[in-house]
């Protein structure tokens, strides 16, 4: 332990006062500087970390379509948990932002960020049949004795039960079959079921493909919208400001 000149003990640093240490050190430069200064710093600094949580932890997206339908409208933003997968693995009933590879019209590749809700994860079985999602655990499918309930995001469809799906579908997933999902895969699907390109299109989703979980919705308005993108021009404002959804915003995505 270092002395004074005195001889006394000078008291070594705490951890505590050495995490502080950079913040203290910054309190007392910005006692030294001009505020108009202190302003601009702050504002850097603040942009600087909102750069840092958008790339990092958290993504601002938005609905485009009605494929979410009742639980998410067009016009709907939202904030995406990008961290939360490093902590645990995906399950049924999440609503994911994930990275889908489409074409144009020119078939060249393009890489789009989709929105649908997980219904089945690696080692599950599904199928797809009589209107309903059929899920097992294991192989024996002995014990599978009602459909897999979605009740509680699915909008009510025909015959009063919950329609899960369509007339019309992809051709990934044969109906009547049991599928076993591959492992690190998952099974999306639109809660719109009729209105949804989702896995029975094509096909699973790979993990690695994953950018988030959807988690609350922060703005919400009637947009104008050319070719799924949100116009966000200037003149519009007073459009948009009298069509906000108010009832939706800080809405919780289940």
């Amino acid at each position: 332990m270092a002395r004074t000149d005195n001889g006394e003990k000078i008291p070594s640093a705490t951890l505590w006062d050495k995490l502080l240490w950079p913040f203290r050190a910054y309190k007392a430069h910005t006692r030294r500087i001009p505020k108009w200064l202190k302003f601009v710093e702050g504002l850097a600094i603040a942009l600087v970390v909102a750069l840092i949580l958008r790339e990092v932890a958290i993504q601002a997206s938005w609905v485009p379509t009605g494929s979410m339908k009742p639980t998410l409208l067009e016009g709907d933003f939202m904030l995406v948990n990008r961290l939360v997968y490093l902590f645990r693995d995906p399950v049924p009933g999440d609503i994911i932002v994930f990275r889908q590879t489409q074409y144009d019209i020119f078939g060249n590749e393009v890489s789009t960020d989709l929105i649908k809700r997980c219904v089945a994860v690696g080692g599950e079985w599904i199928k797809l049949e009589d209107g309903y999602v059929w899920k097992d655990d294991d192989g024996d499918h002995k014990d599978v004795l009602d459909p897999y309930d979605e009740s509680g995001y699915l909008g009510p469809g025909v015959y009063g039960h919950t329609y899960t799906y369509p007339v019309y579908g992809g051709d990934k997933f044969e109906e009547g079959f049991w599928y076993e999902v591959p492992e690190d895969k998952l099974v999306m699907l639109g809660d719109n079921r009729e209105h949804s390109a989702d896995s029975r299109f094509w096909g699973y989703l790979d993990e690695d493909d994953i950018k988030g979980k959807a988690f609350v919705i922060y703005m919400s308005f009637e947009g104008r919208k050319v070719s799924n993108q949100m116009m966000l021009s200037l003149k519009d404002i007073p459009y948009y400001l009298a069509n906000i959804r108010w009832d939706r915003l800080m809405d919780m995505i289940e």
